[in-house]
């Protein structure tokens, strides 16, 4: 398969403007997407379901250190883990991930975190963080591919690959790197347990259940008040 790669200088006025396209930019900064890649593409490949949750184009921004630089069509891949922009005509290309560069598409928030894996290993992913403050609950969406199965012999069925949704949530504190969580109430108390007996107490009282994001929500903007 070959990769094809875009080198475009948005230092350089006359090729930001000189494509007729629904991105915009507020000024020529090239740290938003001073290097385009066009990516393997699976848009071919027989498998079930979708690499995106959503595939439509919307209407989005792109903030680099909290200043609007960019504006136009954009919708996030889950299984590549990159924001695609469409740039002249219709063809798309994935924004540059750094940390003080920010999407918004719809009223999804999308940004690089540092994270902790099931190995103990920092590394960086795109979140939806759901709150503000200290401490904040990230969304972490993600779609892997299942490999799929040829058959053996005539017995056999054929098992398509397919794309399969292994979203995932972290809460994130101060500086700190994000550690993953499940929606339960024992790993919920041990990731707030310097406010356990505060937290423990709120969630009785308002009865809340941790399963539910929107309750989680609620219990991280009281976290974050006490």
């Amino acid at each position: 398969m070959k990769v094809r790669f875009y080198f475009i200088l948005l230092a350089l006025p006359m090729l930001c403007y000189s494509q007729a396209g629904p991105v915009s930019f507020g000024s020529p900064y090239g740290g938003a997407v001073s290097f385009l890649t066009k990516n393997a593409d699976y848009s071919d490949l027989d498998a079930e379901g979708s690499e995106y949750f959503d595939e439509t184009y919307k209407m989005g921004e792109v903030s680099i250190r909290g200043k609007v630089e960019l504006r136009g069509k954009m919708r996030f891949n889950a299984f590549r883990n990159e924001i695609q922009v469409i740039q002249g005509g219709n063809e798309s290309f994935p924004l540059l991930k750094r940390s003080y560069i920010k999407a918004t598409i719809g009223a999804k928030v999308f940004g690089i975190y540092l994270y902790e894996d099931a190995k103990g290993n920092n590394r960086s992913s795109y979140f939806n963080p759901l709150n503000e403050g200290t401490a904040v609950l990230l969304y972490k969406p993600e779609i892997k591919l299942k490999k799929g199965r040829i058959p053996a012999t005539s017995y056999d069925r054929t098992v398509p690959p397919t794309f399969i949704d292994v979203s995932s949530y972290y809460i994130k504190k101060g500086d700190k790197t994000a550690k993953k969580i499940r929606l339960k109430k024992s790993d919920i108390l041990t990731s707030l347990a310097d406010k356990k007996n505060e937290v423990q107490a709120y969630i009785k009282d308002e009865g809340l259940s941790l399963k539910k994001e929107a309750d989680l929500i609620k219990l991280m903007d009281y976290y974050n008040s006490i």
